[in-house]
């Protein structure tokens, strides 16, 4: 799926969030330079399921994220999740918003070398 409609998304990196102010300016400047916004929208049940083993893979991995990640999404109280996947100044981001866009749920981040 895809919008253009990038604001809403924006305001969510704009406000105050209890995420790395780095990687936050970072996925805002991302958010400033596309057109179109690409993301799949997914059950919380899978992406819990999805989630949960590759963090259990990669506990050895310099990848950030994923505590925070899945205890969010066991609060989290709505059926799906947005999921988004770029690649942006030497990071590997995904992030996890509410199926409404009004709530960041998680950043998953890597550096690439």
């Amino acid at each position: 799926m895809e919008t253009t409609d990038i604001s809403q998304i924006k305001t969510l990196f704009q406000t105050k969030t209890n995420y790395d102010d780095n990687l936050i300016l970072i996925i805002f400047d991302y958010l400033n330079q596309i057109t179109k916004f690409k993301y799949i929208l997914i059950s919380k049940i899978k992406t819990i399921s999805i989630y949960k083993t590759q963090s259990e893979i990669n506990i050895d991995s310099k990848i950030n994220g994923y505590e925070n990640l899945l205890n969010n999404l066991s609060n989290y109280d709505d059926e799906n999740i947005i999921i988004s996947n770029f690649n942006y100044k030497n990071n590997d981001i995904t992030i996890f918003i509410s199926s409404k866009m009004d709530e960041i749920l998680g950043i998953l981040n890597q550096k690439i070398l």
